[in-house]
């Protein structure tokens, strides 16, 4: 391993942070280290700030503080990173090396270097390296959970209610709904839901869940059976039943359905792009008032439950894991849906 100073600015070397070797600890920009305060920055320097807690200078560093105003993450911008000769997304990681994960979303490409504290950000548009964050990087790698993916299925059933379609081979031609469908898939698998959105949609995995799917509901199935006089001795009759999971298929298929019919609900004046008339504007004042009204909190518990019920593990997947071992489509769904809008 090579020896290195104990300060290594980039200023005069920007390189530097192409080794791997490197501790970004020890790094300086501009003679700030992390975790110095943003008051050792010259002023003179400073051109706007703080925005969202980023200072930005004219030197081609913004800076990120913490409460105390200390430096977190540092942004080198292109005035900085022309200086490394990366014009293709191919030499980033002939640069850098191999990166943990790669991701695309909102017209970017982004680098994991975790070990490294780092992340590369390319500008797809431009076609150009737009910025290298460095320290406690903004920018996290996506990751995903059974409710992300009820979130998912919920949106995909809107925008295709037609069940006969959800396949690939309907699909192939509408590329947002089709990315949608993989996506769905690839959690499928990854969850042990089944091999493919048919599979959840006839409830094969219930026979699957495990004894302690059941703990958390059963356990506030006997609160609500012991508050009621009325249902004391059903709960006697019933509980021992309720050991097995695969006594709660009409359970998660009545919170899928209320669910659903909430999340519409709730939408129910999302659809109004301008409302100029008073009579427009009054039913929509009308109409949210009651929209107010409605507990989300207790919408969110019965969601809590129902995820808790498919996957007790409370499981989280990266993006890179999806991509990398259950299918996951990489593609930027926020550009395609955008040029097929």
């Amino acid at each position: 391993m090579c020896n290195f100073t104990k300060k290594m600015e980039i200023l005069k070397d920007i390189s530097i942070i192409t080794n791997s070797a490197v501790d970004p600890s020890e790094l300086t920009f501009n003679s700030l280290k992390l975790g110095d305060p943003i008051s050792s920055l010259n002023e003179n320097i400073i051109t706007g700030g703080p925005f969202a807690n980023w200072y930005h200078t004219n030197i081609g560093i913004t800076y990120k503080v913490d409460e105390s105003e200390n430096v977190i993450e540092v942004l080198l911008k292109d005035e900085l990173t022309t200086k490394l000769n990366i014009n293709q997304k191919g030499q980033i990681e002939s640069h850098f090396g191999g990166s943990l994960s790669i991701e695309n979303k909102g017209g970017y490409t982004y680098y994991f270097y975790p070990n490294r504290s780092m992340v590369l950000s390319w500008k797809n548009e431009t076609n150009e390296l737009q910025g290298i964050y460095i320290g406690k990087n903004t920018i996290k790698e996506t990751c995903y959970s059974i409710g992300d993916f009820l979130d998912k299925y919920f949106e995909f059933k809107s925008l295709e209610p037609d069940t006969r379609n959800w396949n690939v081979k309907s699909l192939k031609g509408n590329k947002p709904r089709y990315i949608r469908l993989l996506r769905l898939n690839s959690f499928i698998k990854a969850f042990g839901l089944g091999e493919e959105l048919g599979d959840f949609l006839n409830y094969s995995f219930v026979k699957k869940l495990k004894p302690e799917s059941a703990t958390e509901i059963k356990d506030d199935i006997k609160q609500f059976a012991l508050s009621n006089e009325r249902l004391k001795e059903r709960w006697e009759y019933d509980s021992e039943r309720l050991n097995s999971p695969r006594n709660y298929q009409m359970i998660i298929q009545q919170f899928l359905r209320f669910i659903e019919q909430m999340n519409k609900t709730l939408k129910f004046n999302n659809t109004w792009l301008e409302a100029s008339t008073l009579t427009s504007q009054y039913s929509i004042n009308k109409t949210q008032n009651v929209l107010k009204s409605i507990d989300t909190d207790a919408l969110d518990d019965i969601k809590r439950i129902l995820c808790n019920l498919i996957d007790p593990e409370k499981r989280k997947f990266t993006k890179s894991q999806l991509v990398n071992n259950f299918g996951f489509p990489n593609e930027d769904l926020e550009a395609i849906d955008m040029n097929n809008y």
